[in-house]
């Protein structure tokens, strides 16, 4: 399995489902460069791995080795339970349902990539044991082990979809930090549902319309009227300029006709 890992990642995808040996997917054609790799699952090659051998010694192809690799998904996000729209339990849309991760193996490094995912700078902290309330309906995702760069949760290794050993005592969450960025409209939606307050807020960032108020901070609002003023400034002086310029030009024609 680990041999597997490394060649998906090989192949740009997150993780293995599986590795099969014995021409699986039928014999190959031509020599067999390697034989007995021994790999930790971490390498970013198959030739770094601690042991291998080249030129397939005591190989054919009926011992061909083949792999299933885990797919990227491209998933939307929402947080559920939280006070402020930064915080809450994680819950993904899967096949037009939103599920809920199981906290085997969740991290920081995990919780990062859902802040940013929500157009926060990073996440501030990671939750576990359901502290922001139990989901309902399936888990999907458990033993997910993003390592923090992944632009989305669905591209990080995970277990077989659907396979798991979790209760929704063990739903995740987080809290996000930093100013919420413009989010990613196809990935992104993060909802606050409060339970004890009679009008629960939705922030739902994939949606196209939204009411938006903007305000500049004071520093902003001094650099803009500082430019502003130096532009005013500039146009200013060019204006004289030109002005003295037609003055000196008008008065050499008067000079031309009067000799």
């Amino acid at each position: 399995m680990n041999n597997a890992r490394v060649i998906c990642r090989m192949l740009g995808y997150p993780d293995a489902l599986g590795g099969h040996c014995c021409g699986y997917y039928g014999p190959g054609i031509g020599g067999v460069f390697i034989s007995l790799p021994v790999c930790s699952g971490k390498e970013s090659h198959l030739l770094s791995c601690q042991t291998w051998h080249e030129s397939g010694r005591g190989c054919n192809h009926f011992q061909d080795f083949g792999v299933t690799c885990q797919k990227n998904l491209d998933l939307e996000v929402r947080l559920v339970g939280g006070d402020t729209p930064r915080e809450g339990r994680v819950e993904v849309l899967f096949n037009n349902t939103w599920v809920t991760i199981c906290d085997d193996n969740w991290d920081l490094n995990d919780a990062n990539v859902v802040c940013r995912m929500l157009g926060y700078e990073r996440a501030e902290s990671s939750a576990c044991c359901s502290a922001f309330g139990e989901g309902a309906g399936d888990i999907v995702f458990d033993d997910l082990e993003c390592d923090g760069s992944e632009v989305n949760i669905g591209h990080c290794p995970r277990n077989k979809l659907g396979l798991h050993d979790c209760t929704h005592a063990e739903d995740v969450g987080v809290k996000c930090f930093g100013p919420c960025l413009e989010p990613d409209f196809t990935t992104a939606t993060a909802v606050v549902i409060s339970s004890p307050s009679p009008s629960p807020i939705d922030f739902i960032a994939n949606d196209r319309v939204q009411e938006q108020t903007w305000h500049l901070s004071a520093d902003k609002t001094l650099g803009l009227m500082i430019t502003l003023a130096m532009l005013f400034m500039i146009v200013t002086i060019a204006i004289v300029i030109l002005s003295v310029k037609i003055h000196i030009y008008r008065r050499r024609n008067v000079s031309s006709d009067m000799m």
